[in-house]
């Protein structure tokens, strides 16, 4: 077994390496969903039906399995010092929100600015 999700899986399944292998196309799916930032419909159907996977990771998620599983995948490398916790991110490809433009003017924002009374 050459990884935590293995040996996760090997712990789970009930002795039958079929349960094995579709635990790890879960957990698979599960990354590339997030990876590639798609909808869990747009998940590719060779993972399986998109609801299941849905489920799966909600379950997981509720229970405290992804976060074991995230924590035995990572304890290798950061003992070893491979992890670097630093991101960098690019401010250019951040963008405002489209009302983050209207900025208030005196006190009232530009689309509700009434009308200057004659008089």
């Amino acid at each position: 077994m050459c990884c935590p999700a293995d040996r996760f899986a090997a712990a789970k399944a009930d002795g039958g390496s079929g349960a094995k292998l579709r635990l790890r196309a879960i957990l698979n799916a599960i990354v590339w969903k997030f990876r590639a930032g798609v909808a869990w419909r747009d998940v590719s159907e060779r993972y399986g039906p998109w609801a299941t996977l849905h489920n799966r990771f909600r379950r997981w998620a509720a229970n405290g399995t992804l976060d074991r599983m995230l924590r035995a995948g990572q304890a290798r490398p950061e003992s070893a010092g491979d992890i670097d916790w630093l991101v960098p991110v690019d401010s250019t490809i951040l963008r405002a929100h489209r009302h983050a433009a209207a900025a208030q003017i005196r006190g009232c924002s530009r689309l509700h600015r009434t009308a200057p009374t004659v008089g």
